[in-house]
């Protein structure tokens, strides 16, 4: 985005903007997979994505060529303290709220195999702090 000077923000609503200008080639492209369900990766910062006009209508495309869902993803450190969890909660209400689509709850691993956590040894580091 160094052609068009824009800072990080900037580059992604840009991107944005650009998903959006391209939507229906983008929307032929996933038409013509032959899959059983899609998952779309879209930029991560819910102010830049959800509470612009661009998000939700990039999602309102989706929604038009096929049952859409959409995946909060949860940072552990943000479900520490009640308080914190609360206010991940509300904002997966509100990204639920202004893109039209229901909103499924996925709390991300924090933790890798190398700090001894992982399917290799059964051991969950959420099962471990409840005990």
């Amino acid at each position: 985005m160094r052609k068009e000077k824009l800072g990080p923000n900037g580059a992604m609503i840009r991107g944005a903007e650009l998903i959006l200008k391209r939507m229906r080639v983008i929307l032929y492209e996933i038409g013509v997979t032959q899959a059983d369900f899609r998952l779309i990766d879209t930029p991560g910062q819910s102010e830049i994505f959800i509470f612009r006009p661009t998000g939700p209508a990039i999602v309102s495309a989706f929604r038009d060529i096929a049952p859409t869902i959409g995946v909060y993803l949860i940072d552990p450190h943000l479900a520490e303290t009640p308080t914190s969890l609360a206010a991940v909660f509300s904002l997966s209400i509100a990204s639920q709220l202004r893109l039209g689509i229901p909103m499924v709850n996925v709390l991300k691993s924090g933790h890798s195999e190398e700090e001894g956590f992982g399917p290799s040894n059964g051991r969950s580091p959420i099962l471990e702090a409840a005990n």
